[in-house]
C-alpha cells in the first residue's frame, strides 16, 4: 500500500469533473481561485482537509479519507425578473446533477480512490464578489484512499 497525495487525487478529480461538466460550465477552477469576476456558471474544487489513521507504530491504515470543497456559482441578479432568477436556480440545479453523475459514474477509481461520498448537506446561498452577485452551492466530498 502506497500513501496518496492529495494533489494527486484532486488533479485526477478534476480532470474527471471537468469532462462531465463539459460545456455546461463558463470555468472550472481546481484550486481556490477567486479572479472569475462576471464568469457563470463557474464550478470550483478545493482541499477541504484530510483524516489520515494511524495505527500503533506510525504505520498507515487501510483506508484514509481526504475531503474537498465543491462550489458552484452561477449569477444572480436580485433585481433581475422571476424568470431570470428561476434560470439561475435552473441552472444550479443542472449543476448538482451533473456532481451527482461525477460521483456515481466515477465512485472508484483504482489507485486513486476507493470511494467518493458527499458527507453533508449542500446549502445555497447568495453571495457577493465585488462587482457581481451569485447564487453559490458548496459541496463536501469525501475520497476514500490508502493510507
Amino acid at each position: 500500500m502506497s500513501l496518496e497525495n492529495r494533489k494527486t487525487v484532486r488533479e485526477r478529480m478534476a480532470t474527471e469533473m471537468i469532462a462531465v461538466y463539459g460545456t455546461n460550465i463558463e470555468a472550472f477552477y481546481p484550486y481556490m481561485a477567486t479572479a472569475f469576476e462576471g464568469l457563470s456558471p463557474v464550478v470550483r474544487l478545493y482541499n477541504g482537509g484530510s483524516m489520515r489513521q494511524r495505527r500503533a507504530g506510525y504505520a498507515p491504515a487501510a483506508d484514509s479519507a481526504m475531503r474537498y470543497i465543491v462550489q458552484h456559482f452561477v449569477r444572480f441578479d436580485e433585481a433581475g425578473s422571476a424568470a431570470e432568477q428561476q434560470a439561475a436556480e435552473d441552472t444550479l440545479d443542472g449543476l448538482e446533477l451533473l456532481l451527482m453523475t461525477f460521483m456515481s459514474d466515477q465512485d472508484q477509481i483504482p489507485g486513486v480512490w476507493k470511494q467518493i461520498r458527499m458527507v453533508d448537506y449542500s446549502e445555497p446561498v447568495l453571495t457577493k464578489t465585488s462587482a457581481y452577485q451569485y447564487l453559490l452551492e458548496a459541496f463536501i466530498l469525501e475520497a476514500v484512499v490508502d493510507g
